[in-house]
């Protein structure tokens, strides 16, 4: 279905993150997003902090299985590191849910290998339930 004339957009920063400092990635957002991306229908700005999303297609509470990830290849090979990541990383999604803004973030510490950072997060369009079944990736 398209929509004459009409453009709809979401705006979404990370769940720890302060007002001020959504605001400031949320305007950075907005401007790649007229510089770069100015003839386009539909965007994905993605930021450390916060992703600017608009399209001219319905997409409030439609499913969307992208993501992004930041990672580096430390103690990748490990099987006991990377047992251990994704066990965390399963903790946080099954948190997220029941979380007030839908986020979870924390730290695992993997002794010699050091510390892994891990972040989940839904966006408020949707329900805790399709939160969850989405975060559940088993």
């Amino acid at each position: 279905m398209l929509l004459q004339n009409i453009c709809l957009a979401d705006n979404n920063c990370r769940g720890d993150v302060s007002a001020a400092n959504c605001a400031d990635c949320t305007n950075q957002s907005i401007a790649v997003a007229v510089q770069d991306c100015l003839k386009s229908k539909t965007v994905k700005v993605w930021f450390t902090w916060c992703y600017l999303r608009y399209s001219d297609q319905p997409f409030f509470s439609v499913g969307d299985k992208s993501s992004a990830a930041i990672y580096n290849s430390t103690d990748s090979d490990n099987p006991t590191v990377a047992s251990q990541g994704f066990n965390f990383l399963k903790g946080l999604a099954a948190a997220a849910a029941n979380q007030t803004l839908m986020f979870q973030a924390g730290v695992l510490d993997v002794g010699q290998s050091g510390k892994r950072y891990g972040m989940v997060q839904c966006t408020r369009d949707i329900s805790r339930a399709s939160c969850s079944k989405c975060l559940d990736a088993d």
